[in-house]
């Protein structure tokens, strides 16, 4: 009845050892891998619990190392990436959640200033419902923006303001359904719905 306890015992020590030679050989996530292996093998092992925490401190350093040089040379994209695989391995690395709040913020503000060059480019081309799906974007990401608050509305009005006209010429042509159509797209738009639906 003891032999297979034995047997699980020697295979916990054997991997155990396999990853203290690969932890030596810089091979750390190799090292984590059979680590686990033994953790599953024997839970309460004082020594592979102690040997997982210290590789996974190492691994946090060097994700958190690799982010602060990506922050470095502002691919914040990236950077974000490595600083929450250093929190994957240790939630509890010193600042990592600072760091991690400040990236992210920075990362907001500047895919939101990409959203909003891209948006007034296509508002220049006239193409008011891209403008406005860039610009939704752009108030997802930073809802207080004056600016995108301001033009988002300027483009709805102008959407919905279309919408009337067209659906005004058209009842003009006595193509009913047509205007109906557009009496709706404008009141979708924030035409005023009582003035919009009374019409209809």
């Amino acid at each position: 009845t003891n032999t297979p306890r034995l047997s699980e015992r020697r295979l916990a020590d054997d991997k155990f050892a396999e990853g203290l030679d690969l932890y030596r050989q810089a091979r750390v996530v190799e090292a984590v891998a059979r680590w686990r292996e033994v953790s599953v093998l024997a839970p309460g092992n004082l020594k592979v619990r102690y040997w997982l925490r210290r590789a996974n401190n190492d691994l946090a350093e060097e994700h958190f190392r690799r982010g602060q040089d990506l922050y470095g040379q502002r691919r914040l994209r990236e950077s974000l990436d490595q600083f929450y695989s250093a929190f994957a391995r240790n939630s509890r690395y010193p600042r990592l959640e600072s760091v991690i709040a400040q990236v992210e913020a920075e990362y907001q503000n500047e895919e939101a200033g990409v959203r909003l060059q891209e948006a007034l480019g296509l508002y220049g081309k006239g193409d008011l419902e891209g403008t406005a799906g860039l610009l939704k974007k752009v108030l997802e990401l930073l809802p207080g923006n004056g600016q995108a608050l301001r033009l988002y509305a300027q483009v709805r009005a102008e959407i919905a303001d279309k919408a009337v006209a067209d659906a005004q010429r058209l009842y003009g042509q006595k193509d009913f359904a047509g205007a109906v159509d557009s009496w709706r797209r404008a009141a979708s738009w924030g035409y005023d719905a009582t003035s919009a639906q009374s019409q209809v």
